[in-house]
């Protein structure tokens, strides 16, 4: 079955839905699409405290608690500071076409969820980036030529 999923990197149920979408990719039941979408496109550049909607998180936190699967990773608490992923849903962008758009989502969701890491500026998304592969491997499902292969038949 082929699935198109619409994610927010700031949002817990979106990480959950990563994380399923990976498990279901490995059995070869699901070929997942992920389209990263900026839910709160008025955050300030730098992000914001996520302290002040603490109930609200809780509330959030508890729900996606209570869906989680064995194996999979619910958040127990927010981040810090809510990013302003701009720049990490352009970098993502750009990773689609590099094909290593599912290893910087993953890089992305832990950053955030299990890291507590701010990732609102183009330099701490450059980071996660870094290191990935130059010739990727192919998304479950997917077939891929190395970029330097691909580059050179176009």
């Amino acid at each position: 079955m082929r699935v198109i999923i619409y994610g927010d990197f700031n949002c817990p149920f979106s990480y959950l839905a990563s994380q399923r979408a990976d498990r279901r990719a490995r059995a070869g039941t699901v070929l997942a699409e992920w389209r990263a979408v900026e839910h709160d496109r008025c955050l300030a550049v730098t992000g914001a405290r996520s302290e002040a909607d603490r109930a609200a998180w809780e509330s959030e936190l508890a729900e996606v608690a209570a869906l989680a699967l064995p194996g999979e990773h619910a958040p127990q608490a927010p981040p810090p500071v809510v990013s302003n992923t701009g720049a990490a849903v352009a970098a993502y962008a750009e990773a689609v076409s590099d094909g290593i758009a599912g290893e910087l989502r993953r890089r992305l969701f832990r950053a955030i969820w299990a890291e507590g890491r701010r990732i609102s500026s183009a330099d701490e998304v450059r980071r996660l980036v870094t290191g990935l592969p130059a010739y990727p491997a192919a998304e479950p499902g997917q077939h891929r030529q190395p970029l330097r292969a691909a580059r050179a038949a176009a």
